[in-house]
């Protein structure tokens, strides 16, 4: 695991899709991918301002969950046990998480052997001064004796949702005017969402996998159709609001 490395996300909202943003309650939501499985959690959610930095260093921990609920926020069962990569831990056949053992390496995963009853697997991803928060949930229990490899990667979807909560479990919620950064060969990068409701990369990190909407300002080239502004006559709101 890259050490003491930290990375550094800066999203700038132009002020008139702001006014409506913040009027609409809309929370600037942000995810890490682990592996190939589709993110399933909010990892930050922040009321929007014109400047916003998102920083977070590859540190990681893991628990046994509660569950995993679409819309409920992540609960644990166990302790939290800090893991680098190529280490394990053992949820023991008394439903302990012990101290992850394991010299690290320069691998991409960790595991989790589970030795109690079936359970669902949660990480805590570190942000912001090492505080940590939930980033992931399996959506599958793991078997008594099996082993879960899990693999973080420094991918992030960034979006805007209303009345949205870090912590918050959900699936196929992620708009399709999102926007991935791949940070992992370049821990910088900077965005921009504009007037028309477009993203722009100001300043690109190595890879950037393109959403449906967004344009490289280094090409002045847009990729995908462009968004309209949002108009609160459009905004899709959750079910039951008004």
């Amino acid at each position: 695991m890259p050490p003491n490395v930290e990375y550094t996300l800066t999203v700038n909202i132009d002020r008139t899709q702001l006014e409506i943003l913040r009027r609409e309650d809309y929370k600037l939501c942000l995810a890490k991918r682990i592996g190939s499985e589709s993110v399933d959690v909010i990892w930050q959610a922040t009321e929007p301002v014109d400047k916003n930095i998102f920083r977070w260093t590859v540190d990681y921990q893991v628990f046994g969950a509660s569950s995993f609920t679409p819309g409920a926020l992540v609960g644990a069962e166990t302790d939290s046990i800090p893991v680098e990569f190529g280490q394990t831990v053992v949820r023991d056949k008394n439903g302990v998480m012990q101290p992850a053992t394991g010299a690290p390496n320069n691998s991409d995963a960790f595991s989790v052997r589970n030795e109690y009853s079936p359970m669902f697997i949660g990480i805590n991803a570190a942000h912001d001064g090492r505080k940590s928060s939930p980033s992931y949930v399996t959506q599958i229990q793991s078997d008594t004796g099996s082993e879960t490899r899990l693999a973080p990667r420094e991918i992030v979807h960034l979006w805007f949702y209303p009345h949205a909560t870090a912590g918050t479990m959900f699936v196929d919620r992620i708009p399709n005017n999102s926007l991935q950064i791949d940070m992992a060969a370049n821990n910088d990068a900077e965005v921009e969402f504009t007037a028309s409701g477009v993203w722009v990369i100001l300043h690109r990190a190595e890879a950037i996998v393109p959403s449906e909407h967004h344009r490289d300002a280094d090409k002045g080239i847009e990729i995908g159709r462009e968004a309209a502004l949002l108009d609160e006559n459009e905004i899709v709101k959750p079910e039951g609001d008004s």
